[in-house]
């Protein structure tokens, strides 16, 4: 046999071994991609599943039955963040009680707490940012003031006031949350859905302009109290 031909023979080889490893690569990537694609698409979303994990309290941000905001839940309880009008903050609303969580500030005792509201008058007053702690927790504070802090104490209750009274040695750090994103659908849109449909039930109340943009609610639909 011509050893040109022996060699062209192998060479002709190993390229189709090369085209047939590089296809397989391909075909891999391709079927990955809607995986891929279901586990992120979340982040795309203007309104995510999430829950809040307090550092102190050691568990999970609610609103009771009591209408007290709280970090009092054993289980994860899942929250939405609503993003609005492209702002780098973002809205708290409990699907539970149906209630957003906003800041109330008492000008007497210059101390601020969080209150749920179903239909708030200052929706500036229910954004939140989040901004680094110690470790790998997050901290969130007002878009409006930043010296509106959330913080819990050990039994899952507001800590009110300006300064800690935490010991310097403790561990608990009342200030430090851990977000614990969750599963947003098989459609990346459970979360919007759910939202919008409460908000377009709110017949009684006047829905304020962001939140019918971001559900396109026909404000005629939506009547004052009596």
């Amino acid at each position: 046999m011509n050893p040109n031909v022996s060699k062209i023979s192998q060479l002709l080889v190993v390229s189709a071994l090369r085209t047939l490893i590089l296809m397989v690569l391909i075909s891999g990537v391709v079927h990955s991609g809607p995986v891929h694609h279901q586990k992120t698409c979340g982040d795309l979303q203007t309104i995510k599943p999430a829950a809040f994990y307090n550092s102190c309290s050691m568990k999970y941000l609610r609103v009771n039955q009591n209408r007290e905001v709280v970090a009092d839940l054993d289980t994860n309880n899942t929250l939405f963040t609503i993003t609005v009008n492209n702002s780098h903050g973002f809205l708290l609303f409990d699907p539970v009680p149906n209630m957003f969580l906003c800041w109330k500030h008492n000008k007497k005792t210059s101390t601020s707490r969080l209150v749920p509201k179903r239909n708030p008058k200052d929706i500036s007053l229910c954004i939140f940012e989040e901004l680094p702690a110690d470790g790998a927790y997050t901290k969130y504070v007002s878009t409006k003031n930043k010296n509106f802090i959330m913080s819990f104490k050990s039994n899952g209750h507001q800590r009110i006031g300006k300064k800690s009274n935490v010991k310097k040695r403790s561990r608990c750090q009342p200030e430090a949350f851990m977000r614990v994103s969750k599963q947003n659908g098989p459609n990346c849109s459970s979360s919007y859905n759910d939202f919008c449909d409460r908000m377009k039930r709110i017949k009684r109340h006047k829905v304020k302009e962001e939140i019918r943009q971001l559900c396109a609610i026909d404000n005629s639909n939506h009547h004052r109290k009596n």
